[in-house]
């Protein structure tokens, strides 16, 4: 947990479970699913048929720029800080050792890095 500047804090996740995630695209997105404090998350299913989420209500989730760090197995997530927003409020109370539920990323637009030139 690190305050990188006044209006953004950044959140380090590390750990077995992030085996395996990639981010190559400029534009992937990760979709971070906030615990509440009386309810016990329980994650969908992917099935063939797509994603299949439980009984019950869902947590709030948002989306943000993954920036992965694969030699040390760590995801950095900046979050604008600011009053009443889930993530937000998320970020300012974390503490090392807490836990977040993070899917994707998606997008995953690679680019060829053998053009001469690009145009976006």
């Amino acid at each position: 947990v690190e305050r990188i500047s006044a209006g953004f804090q950044r959140i380090v996740l590390g750990g077995e479970a992030l085996d395996g995630f990639t981010s190559r695209g400029f534009d992937d997105h990760s979709k971070l699913f906030f615990p509440q404090s009386d309810a016990h998350f329980v994650p969908p299913t992917v099935t063939e048929e797509g994603i299949v989420w439980p009984e019950g209500p869902r947590p709030p989730s948002r989306d943000y720029t993954p920036l992965y760090d694969e030699l040390r197995h760590e995801l950095a997530i900046d979050f604008f800080i600011h009053e009443g927003g889930v993530a937000s409020g998320w970020a300012m109370q974390a503490q090392p050792g807490d836990k977040l539920t993070v899917a994707g990323p998606r997008g995953s637009l690679v680019v060829p890095e053998d053009y001469a030139y690009q145009l976006y």
